[in-house]
């Protein structure tokens, strides 16, 4: 199979066009050199557009989002088509070929509920990935383009974090590495002092920065998906800044840029 990365992709990388056309442009870039990208993307602006044009609120619940039925179905048409299909036709653009999928095409992604919690209504996790479909695409040149919705057995949709979604596919395809994009250029020991970002940190240091309350906020689930990436075999998970293209190129190649996860 050919070599791969896992590019979670998302933030101002997915939403500002000059970045986002950077950004798949060292995504082919990287195709070109022989390592061909995954990206695995949510859509949560998109989504949150979507539903304020219907009316309807945006509700967090443990840093998920609260899916009844109908907001689910703007997450499918919202992640699985307009934003899917946006980053495939422009990736196709550059010169490449690219492929959308969701979690639907070929059974990849089998959701299970995240929990009980009724407000979380279908917000999902992964129960495993059948990865054929994406080790076809990369065997083929495709960049897979992969929306971040599972089904369970019974066809049941479900909106899941796509951080937590990249690990599995990593995992699933034996990545080298998976990069998690954000807006910042990793973690910060104080997030107000630049020079404090940590260029290596451990999972057991990671854990004792959450429950001091250093790592906090959205910076959790991204910490806690790189150290479940560890868990699951991939062998380096880095935290990156997607509106610095360079990062990923750096990052893809191995060589140093944002915060690299290991374990001990």
């Amino acid at each position: 199979m050919q070599k791969s990365v896992v590019i979670k992709y998302g933030g101002n990388a997915m939403t500002e066009p000059d970045i986002r056309k950077k950004v798949l442009a060292a995504a082919v870039k990287l195709k070109n050199k022989g390592i061909i990208p995954v990206l695995v993307h949510g859509g949560g602006p998109y989504i949150n557009k979507a539903l304020n044009e219907r009316g309807r609120e945006s509700r967090f619940l443990k840093g998920l989002r609260c899916t009844d039925k109908d907001t689910m179905e703007v997450v499918i048409q919202v992640l699985c088509g307009s934003v899917n299909k946006g980053l495939t036709a422009e990736i196709e653009s550059l010169g490449s070929r690219a492929i959308g999928l969701s979690g639907a095409d070929g059974g990849m992604i089998k959701a299970v509920r995240y929990s009980d919690d009724k407000e979380l209504g279908f917000a999902g996790k992964v129960s495993s990935i059948q990865s054929d479909v994406i080790e076809l695409a990369l065997n083929n040149g495709y960049i897979p383009v992969i929306s971040s919705v599972g089904y369970d057995i019974h066809g049941q949709a479900y909106n899941i974090n796509a951080d937590m979604v990249a690990g599995h596919i990593g995992a699933a395809v034996n990545s080298e590495r998976v990069i998690f994009m954000t807006d910042v250029d990793g973690v910060f020991l104080d997030k107000d002092l630049p020079e404090s970002l940590i260029s290596e940190l451990s999972v057991k240091k990671a854990e004792e920065m959450i429950d001091s309350g250093v790592i906090a906020g959205g910076m959790i689930p991204k910490v806690k998906s790189c150290m479940e990436a560890l868990e699951l075999g991939i062998k380096s998970a880095v935290i990156i800044n997607g509106k610095k293209p360079e990062q990923l190129m750096a990052a893809a190649l191995g060589e140093y840029a944002g915060t690299r996860f290991f374990e001990e």
